[in-house]
């Protein structure tokens, strides 16, 4: 049978007379692709993070997220939303989010990839907010964990992530 793009089935001109059945797949096609996760998943910093690596790494508070795909026919579309304050008294701070587990990215950690505000410079004594938000597709039946992490690019001064959130909201599903 011939599919939408969405890869809804839909009988051809030439199908068999039992319309009812073709009607009852159509059904179960579109409640599929209505099943959104209900709610979005975040976490949070709640606190000062101070960063002492000048590396990536995660958080001291290990802010990270879950997010599962019910689905097992279509990716779920998720948006990635991370917002902090960040501050440096030397050098900078930049902060990014990395797959931990169940997707991996392209682009490392603060490669100026879609998944980072490394290109950000804080330098001085300032604190400024910082936001980002970029999407992901979440494979069938997968689940996935995000995690913020951040670095230093100087050994010294002070240099803090403040008050770090991450929350993961589904948007729509989409085709593998």
């Amino acid at each position: 049978m011939p599919t939408t793009p969405l890869g809804i089935e839909y009988p051809s001109s030439v199908a068999h007379t039992r319309l009812w059945e073709h009607f009852q797949t159509l059904a179960e096609d579109v409640d599929e692709l209505l099943a959104l996760p209900a709610d979005q998943v975040a976490g949070s910093g709640l606190t000062t993070n101070a960063v002492t690596a000048t590396a990536f790494t995660a958080l001291p508070n290990n802010v990270q997220a879950v997010m599962s795909n019910p689905s097992s026919k279509y990716r779920l579309l998720v948006d990635v939303v991370v917002q902090a304050w960040v501050a440096a008294t030397t050098g900078d701070v930049r902060v990014s989010v990395a797959g931990i587990a169940g997707l991996t990215f392209p682009a490392t950690p603060g490669a100026g990839g879609p998944v980072t505000f490394g290109e950000v410079i804080v330098g001085g004594v300032q604190m400024t907010k910082q936001s980002l938000e970029f999407a992901v597709a979440i494979p069938t039946s997968g689940s996935v964990t995000l995690q913020v992490q951040a670095l230093r690019t100087v050994a010294s001064g002070s240099q803090t992530v403040n008050y770090p959130t991450l929350r993961v909201k589904p948007r729509r599903f989409v085709l593998p």
